[in-house]
C-alpha cells in the first residue's frame, strides 16, 4: 500500500507540498505516471489492500507505531478512486491521515492531509478538476 501511495515504481513522479491555512501539518499531492497497464494493475492491488488491511505496525521518526485504517467513500474522480484514513496515537495526540488516491488512465494521483488532534480534510473540487486535466493531457 505504501509503495503504491508513494509511487516507488512509477516512471515519472511529481510531488507538491500543500500548506493549509490554520493547518498544523502540510498535506501534499503526488502525481505518478506508469507504463501501459501498470497503473491499473497497481490500483487493483491498492483496492485489495485497503479492503483487507485494518491494522499494521511500522517504524517512524519517533519510533514504533501501530496504525488502524478505515476506508471511506471516495470522491467521483478519474477512472477509479479510493479514500481511507490511517489513525495512530503519538505523544502529541491522535494522528489522523486522510488519503485519496485516484487513477486516471496511466496516472495515479495521491492526495494526503495530516492532522494531530483534529480531523483532516481535502477539498474534492481540485481533485476532480485535476483528474479532468490529466485525462485531457493523455488524450492528446
Amino acid at each position: 500500500m505504501h509503495d503504491i501511495r508513494h509511487a516507488t515504481t512509477a516512471s515519472t513522479v511529481v510531488s507538491q507540498v500543500i500548506s493549509w491555512k490554520d493547518g498544523i501539518y502540510p498535506g501534499g499531492v503526488t502525481l505518478a505516471s506508469y507504463d501501459d497497464g501498470e497503473a491499473e494493475r497497481l490500483f487493483a492491488e491498492l483496492k485489495r489492500a485497503t479492503g483487507s488491511c485494518h491494522t499494521y505496525k511500522g517504524d517512524g521518526w519517533t519510533g514504533a507505531y501501530t496504525s488502524t485504517m478505515k476506508t471511506q467513500k471516495p470522491p467521483e474522480a478519474g477512472d477509479e478512486a479510493v479514500q481511507f484514513r490511517e489513525y495512530s496515537t503519538v505523544d502529541a495526540g491522535k494522528r489522523d491521515e486522510l488519503s485519496i488516491v485516484v487513477r486516471t488512465g496511466s496516472v495515479i494521483a495521491t492526495y494526503v492531509s495530516l492532522e494531530i488532534g483534529r480531523t483532516p480534510t481535502f477539498p474534492t473540487g481540485p481533485i476532480s478538476k485535476q483528474s479532468e486535466r490529466i485525462r485531457d493531457a493523455q488524450d492528446k
